[in-house]
């Protein structure tokens, strides 16, 4: 522990600010990069030791990229007001150094995680699933020369499989306002980026208890059967950690919706009351995504050097609110 040391970071910037047409369009326009040294990275040990992993200070790392907003009011008149925004980030992390944890090819393994240099953080390497033999029921393997095999041992370890790290999210608001009418909405989105559904692992796996999900149907049964679920029978490992269980998490969510309804003042005036407002309220309420798991926006690990793994983590909530204010 005493051998820790803060991780310290250099960061440069440059950005540029737009307003035009009366201010009804406003762009901002920001280029960062930040060098990170001394970075915390997680590292199996024997567990001999009573632990499984450590952190360490072993590496240091380079983060580029842009950050892109615009907020517009398309059409604005008396009566009718339309507001419109959009934000968009992109960056890029480099692995720069991995100090003593490097081997002479410039990478270090940890897992199914591959550090290495000139590679952005959180890069997934694991064997590479072919599928299902339909001969005999068993997983399928590409080897290091392309071939098929049924050996996991001689599978090849691809790392061509993507990153846990987002490299494009941002979000979108708008609002809309007709007299006493208000509908404000913001959707967020997050693209290319890949999480491994450990959920999927054990749902899939027949030597665990528990109720299954329905495509278990699908399971071989017999010589000539096509496909993606393996026979259950002894000798055969039905769920084997392998690239199958690494899905695109890419989405967008319709983060929260609210809409309200204000009575004009001259008919509050006959009541004696100041305000009253009539609202319905969203979160989470729709989510566009082709990631299997309860949701593409959460994973669950210890170490934030190893984020991407979904074991069923609890999702986001999706809530409903109807309110109403009211001001005296």
């Amino acid at each position: 522990i005493r051998d820790r040391r803060w991780e310290t970071s250099a960061q440069t910037n440059v950005g540029l600010d737009v307003s035009v047409l009366d201010s009804r369009v406003n762009v901002t326009f920001d280029f960062y990069n930040i060098k990170t040294k001394d970075l915390y990275m997680s590292k199996n040990i024997s567990m001999t030791s009573g632990f499984s992993s450590i952190l360490a200070n072993a590496g240091s790392i380079v983060n580029r990229g842009v950050e892109l907003g615009v907020n517009t009011t398309p059409v604005k008149t008396q009566n009718f007001q339309w507001d419109l925004g959009f934000n968009y980030t992109y960056n890029k992390s480099e692995i720069t150094d991995l100090g003593t944890w490097s081997n002479k090819e410039g990478r270090y393994k940890n897992g199914n995680t591959l550090y290495e240099l000139g590679r952005p953080l959180g890069t997934w390497i694991m064997p590479y699933y072919a599928g299902v033999s339909p001969a005999n029921g068993m997983p399928v393997f590409y080897d290091n020369y392309g071939q098929l095999t049924t050996d996991i041992n001689q599978a090849y370890m691809a790392d061509h499989l993507g990153t846990y790290e987002v490299p494009v999210f941002g979000g979108i608001t708008t609002r809309l306002r007709y007299k006493g009418v208000q509908l404000d909405a913001q959707f967020t989105y997050a693209y290319h980026y890949t999480v491994m559904n450990c959920q999927r692992w054990y749902m899939d796996n027949h030597k665990f208890n528990g109720n299954k999900p329905v495509r278990m149907l699908r399971m071989w049964m017999k010589e000539g059967d096509v496909t993606d679920v393996p026979a259950f029978r002894d000798g055969i490992q039905p769920s084997p950690m392998a690239s199958q269980f690494l899905e695109d998490a890419s989405y967008l969510r319709l983060k929260t919706v609210q809409i309200g309804y204000t009575l004009p003042a001259r008919v509050l005036s006959r009541l004696h009351i100041s305000k009253l407002r009539i609202y319905f309220a969203a979160q989470n309420l729709f989510t566009w995504t082709a990631y299997s798991g309860y949701d593409p926006e959460v994973s669950q690990s210890e170490s934030a050097t190893q984020m991407g793994i979904d074991w069923g983590t609890y999702p986001n909530v999706r809530t409903v609110v109807v309110g109403l204010n009211l001001t005296f």
